[in-house]
């Protein structure tokens, strides 16, 4: 079996670590151009990356679609918000 690493064939793409670390960020627009094309770039070349952006991308759909399906407790939907606005908040040299 092969590991994520060697599925990749661009030997200046970052390595599936970073990658992974960073696929939120992707989703979320809030990688410069250069990062997210140096990013997408090892997505075509890496299939166990791709598989977990693509997890990433359909968790992200399925909560949105049971949060809007059900009332959430306003103490819930507060510190969800709360947490949102730390993770969002730019992150500096990506």
């Amino acid at each position: 079996m092969k590991s994520a690493k060697q599925h990749c064939r661009h030997a200046a793409s970052p390595d599936c670590r970073k990658v992974r670390d960073e696929v939120f960020h992707l989703l979320d627009g809030r990688l410069t151009a250069a990062r997210r094309r140096a990013i997408q770039g090892h997505l075509e070349a890496c299939p166990a990356c791709f598989s977990r952006l693509e997890f990433a991308r359909i968790m992200r759909q399925v909560v949105r679609q049971r949060v809007l399906a059900e009332q959430c407790p306003a103490s819930l939907v507060k510190r969800i918000r709360v947490m949102i606005a730390r993770d969002c908040r730019p992150v500096r040299g990506r």
